[in-house]
């Protein structure tokens, strides 16, 4: 049986799934068939914030962080990036910290709800950059519409996770 555990992977194993996972996040960051946001011009709906959330859960906090640090910098710098990437660098980094942090205490689904954690601070992120008021993050279209892109990229992670688990499994037998 496939031991999918984060805990087990040596450093080296790990660089070319970050590696990946970065592109991955820098390609789908500079997908712009992605609908802008409506609550933040000149942003768009965060399609990439799934991948953080999945280095951390399939291979650990470190790799969480680093693929929502890096590539998240990344994708700020490339020609899709923006002001409001170079925001979303700490809480992207973050909510891949927290995920890979959940998944070693808690079952599969729950370290998915890091990506709650992550769209919190990068709302903060946008007000303390001044870019919106509370009276904005406090506005019920606001919150409906982050409650339900984040439940979107939760079912997105759990596909995608189990998708992963299972090719992997099966590369193994």
């Amino acid at each position: 049986m496939l031991n999918t555990s984060p805990r087990k992977r040596p450093l080296r194993r790990l660089i070319f799934p970050i590696l990946l996972m970065i592109v991955i996040y820098v390609l789908l960051g500079n997908a712009r068939s992605v609908a802008e946001n409506p609550f933040f011009p000149g942003a768009s709906i965060s399609v990439n914030r799934i991948v953080p959330v999945l280095g951390g859960v399939l291979f650990g906090p470190w790799a969480g962080l680093a693929v929502g640090l890096l590539g998240t910098a990344f994708n700020a710098v490339s020609p899709g990036g923006g002001y409001f990437e170079w925001l979303s660098i700490l809480p992207h980094a973050l909510m891949g910290l927290a995920a890979g942090i959940l998944a070693r205490m808690t079952p599969t689904p729950l370290p998915m709800l890091a990506v709650y954690l992550g769209i919190a601070l990068q709302a903060a992120a946008f007000w303390i950059a001044g870019e919106t008021s509370w009276i904005e993050l406090s506005r019920s279209n606001f919150i409906w519409r982050q409650l339900s892109d984040g439940l979107v990229t939760i079912m997105a992670a759990l596909v995608v996770a189990a998708l992963f688990r299972i090719t992997a499994a099966s590369v193994r037998d």
